[in-house]
């Protein structure tokens, strides 16, 4: 039984890890968007694709898991 937790432990943290990094490397992408392009519609349009990008990309995570 031990092995089985643990096992499912490993699965966890990498996947935590893995919402963490995709947050880290968004917010950076989020950034460099805001501050290399002029206030558009597209740029709104780029910031809300990455929001749905991110959200698509953790359904994703939860329901096959992450390697």
């Amino acid at each position: 039984m031990k092995l089985e937790q643990e096992a499912k432990a490993h699965i966890e943290g990498t996947r935590i890890k893995f919402y963490d990094e995709l947050s880290q490397h968004a917010e950076v992408l989020e950034q460099h968007i805001k501050n290399n392009l002029w206030q558009s519609d597209e740029r709104d349009k780029a910031v809300e694709h990455l929001v749905a990008a991110i959200l698509w990309a953790s359904h994703c995570a939860k329901k096959h898991g992450v390697h």
